[in-house]
């Protein structure tokens, strides 16, 4: 039996412990927490109405009580969804479905040479496309919302056909050869934000948040679990009610080919594609995120960016309102997007009127890139998850504001873009105008590392986010370094191997 000095002493060590581990690891930021995610095994409607407020999350689980380790020089502690804890052991000992990991492997390594693993959870027929099991009249477009096409039907294909090679081209981590990733002879094959390209199906929310992660090394190394891709097994890791869940895929996606005789068009993905067409990425990423919610259909009538971006990544999302104008709110959104631990992601109104007409699409996710301030003009960098369509009014890629002001022209350098990427330039005045909301995720831990193509996370000193009258020396220094950087499309992909 214990004393009651020895119970008294001990309630106090546990609370005392119980303190210090809430301040250590309370967030410095105004973020909220993270959660507000489904449980396992639940379907979880997203509703993408930039005026609904997010989610409220719940209170963390307690941690479990960890071995004593080696001390670390001072720093914050991190949670247990923090990625450097091992995301992926976390993950596999969660797997959603029937199955366990260890089983798992047992199946695949009990299959015949040259075999890929299938999905029996997550069939190859529309009960895996549609709630209903039944494709409705016009779904397959060309785009979320391009034309609807005729004359085609929906094949099921390896990333064989889908990639057009009979064998992988490129590597994953391990040095193994891997469908997932691909660059050039030489490079490295990492995760790129231009990749992430959108299909017929309106998960613009998820795909934004996808692309903004795939900006962060630290995500993106603990997302996908390729241990069994040798089998054509492919796990992505989610936050999901306050732990890692891991959802395993085969790597088998829906297609259209064409009905046509003697056509000789190769199988395109109803969905989610990559820029690059050696690799599958994201379409796996997608068809985890479908399979956890049922099925695509499900994940495809709109969503909050920030709920997306904390199952990605395990931070804490706050969204930020436009209707109290440009003035109130570029301080704070200048800071999230300058600030390496924090993905920001915007959403456009329900009805747009004429703006419309200037390329910017209702209702639609958008990833916000860098924000920066040169003699007085605010100006905010986005992407459009569709890979194109742009906007069209003033300092876009045509704008005649970028020869009327070359001091702004050379402070963005490289950022600029003729081609119809999806990447555009708007001034803090249009973007209050046409977007409704700005959700903001924190990233647990510290040391983030974002690798946009456009060096620009600085404040302009020249007066910063109040409107500046020009740079100091030190800011020509750096916007010299910047063009010297960025001279290179997607330098910070592609290292050579050493």
């Amino acid at each position: 039996m214990i004393s009651s000095d020895l119970y008294g002493a001990g309630l106090l060590a546990a609370l005392f412990g119980a303190g210090a581990y809430f301040l250590l690891t309370s967030n410095r930021s105004a973020l909220p927490d993270a959660g507000g995610l489904p449980a396992k095994g639940k379907k979880y409607r997203y509703d993408l109405k930039p005026s609904s407020p997010p989610p409220s999350p719940p209170s963390p689980a307690a941690p479990r009580p960890a071995a004593a380790k080696k001390r670390r020089p001072p720093r914050p502690v991190p949670s247990l969804r923090c990625l450097d804890v091992g995301r992926l052991e976390l993950a596999r000992s969660n797997v959603f479905g029937a199955r366990t990991y260890k089983g798992l492997r047992a199946e695949c390594e009990a299959l015949p040479p040259a075999r890929a693993w299938r999905d029996d959870e997550f069939k190859h027929d529309s009960s895996s496309m549609f709630e209903s099991g039944c494709a409705p009249e016009g779904w397959l477009r060309d785009g979320e919302r391009g034309r609807v096409l005729r004359d085609v039907r929906v094949v099921w294909e390896g990333p064989w056909a889908v990639c057009g090679s009979g064998r992988p081209l490129g590597r994953n981590t391990r040095g193994e050869p891997s469908w997932l990733f691909h660059a050039k002879e030489g490079e490295e094959d990492l995760m790129d934000a231009e990749d992430v390209q959108q299909g017929s199906l309106g998960d613009c929310y998820f795909l934004t948040a996808l692309a903004l992660v795939s900006t962060d090394t630290e995500c993106t190394a603990s997302l996908i679990d390729e241990s069994l891709e040798q089998h054509g097994c492919y796990g992505v890791s989610f936050f999901l009610d306050g732990t890692w869940q891991m959802v395993y895929v085969d790597g088998f996606f829906p297609c259209y080919v064409s009905t046509k005789p003697h056509s000789v068009v190769k199988p395109r993905p109803c969905f989610a594609s990559s820029g690059n067409r050696r690799e599958i990425w994201p379409m796996v990423v997608e068809k985890a995120f479908a399979k956890l919610h049922g099925c695509w259909e499900s994940i495809g009538r709109g969503g909050l960016i920030g709920v997306a971006l904390q199952a990605l990544t395990g931070g804490a999302s706050t969204t930020l309102e436009t209707k109290g104008g440009g003035e109130a709110l570029w301080p704070l959104l200048m800071e999230a997007v300058e600030d390496p631990n924090v993905l920001v992601g915007a959403g456009t109104k329900a009805s747009l009127g004429e703006a419309e007409s200037m390329g910017v699409v209702c209702g639609h996710a958008y990833s916000v890139i860098h924000a920066v301030s040169v003699l007085g003009h605010k100006l905010l960098l986005l992407r459009n998850p569709w890979g194109h369509g742009e906007w069209k009014g003033d300092w876009s890629d045509g704008s005649k504001l970028w020869s009327e002001n070359p001091e702004v022209a050379a402070a963005v350098g490289d950022g600029r873009s003729t081609e119809d990427d999806g990447r555009f330039w708007m001034s803090m005045e249009d973007f209050v105008r046409v977007f409704q909301s700005v959700d903001a995720c924190r990233l647990p831990g510290d040391g983030h590392h974002q690798t946009h193509d456009a060096g620009l996370h600085r404040r302009d000193s020249g007066g910063g986010g109040g409107g500046g009258t020009g740079q100091s020396g030190g800011d020509k220094k750096e916007i010299a370094q910047h063009h010297k950087k960025d001279k290179k499309h997607k330098a910070h992909k592609k290292k050579k191997h050493k």
